[in-house]
């Protein structure tokens, strides 16, 4: 005798009891059809509605990607805008200078803000602030303000004959 499935409820045929009938296309197949339609309709549904919702949270932190990346490289570009001048110049020390003392550049520079670079011989020297006992020389004027002086840290000096070489990003002209 012929059964249903637990699950589904599915009609199911069973050869050996219902070998003698006839195989009814509308119960054995077109039933079966439309239960397992009707079963998966509100899964398959509930499959768009979060494949959809998946898709437009994946596109919203795509766009918020861009977003970030193109603000990145709109900084770099302005960075590198407001820099692209690169200037090199030398220095070299006619006499011995006295701890702490003031020198004076061949170039002009901005003060603070991050555009010279100080080389004595080769080794690259340590910009100090106002409470840094460990850098090698500090800015002379007001941050902003465009300057040519750098003053050695109290701890050392500069010895005749000594080669600064002095890397400026950018243009500055004491006038401004």
């Amino acid at each position: 005798m012929s059964s249903y499935t637990d699950y589904l409820n599915l009609f199911k045929w069973d050869p050996q009891t219902d070998a003698d009938e006839e195989f009814d296309i509308e119960k054995a197949l077109n039933e079966n059809w439309d239960k397992i339609d009707k079963k998966l309709k509100d899964y398959i549904t509930n499959m768009d509605k979060t494949i959809g919702d998946f898709q437009t949270s994946i596109t919203q932190q795509i766009e918020n990607f861009e977003t970030s990346i193109n603000q990145t490289v709109q900084n770099l570009a302005d960075s590198i805008s407001s820099t692209q001048a690169f200037h090199r110049y030398k220095l070299i020390i006619d006499e011995t200078t006295e701890n702490g003392a003031e020198v004076i550049l061949p170039c002009n520079y901005k003060v603070g803000a991050e555009v010279l670079d100080v080389y004595l011989n080769g080794e690259r020297l340590v910009k100090a602030d106002s409470a840094d006992t460990e850098g090698h020389y500090y800015e002379v004027g007001e941050k902003d303000s465009i300057s040519n002086k750098i003053k050695i840290t109290a701890d050392w000096k500069l010895e005749d004959e000594d080669l600064l070489d002095l890397s400026v990003r950018g243009e500055y002209d004491d006038s401004e």
